[in-house]
């Protein structure tokens, strides 16, 4: 049982932390997309650079890398978080929730069935 639970925090730190970050400098390597990492989530920041109301200097130099301290410390609307919605391209938290969901249905089959 420890050594599952070591797993699953394993497992999250990876999922959680360390890829978005690398997912988000492997697209700016490529040239694909202007991205940045908030909450564990990789968010496409390229088209809405320019209209961010701070201005797009503050957006674009945190691009490559992890901008969530940046973010919570300005207070954000809500109409603000719902266009931050929209930008995600890739959420740690969403991928998580989903492989708990399989990871519970497989201890389910296999208590079951075997």
């Amino acid at each position: 049982m420890i050594k599952m639970l070591i797993g699953i925090y394993i497992v999250e730190f990876i999922v959680a932390r360390m890829y978005p970050l690398l997912l988000c400098q492997m697209l700016v390597e490529r040239e694909e997309v202007a991205v940045l990492v908030v909450n564990g989530s990789v968010v496409d920041i390229t088209s809405f650079a320019s209209h961010h109301p701070g201005g797009d200097g503050l957006l674009l130099d945190a691009v490559g890398q992890d901008a969530t301290r940046e973010f919570e410390t300005v207070a954000h609307s809500q109409s603000a978080m719902r266009l931050f919605d929209n930008l995600v391209l890739w959420s740690s938290t969403e991928f998580l929730s989903s492989l708990l969901f399989l990871i519970l249905i497989s201890f389910f089959y296999l208590s079951f069935f075997w």
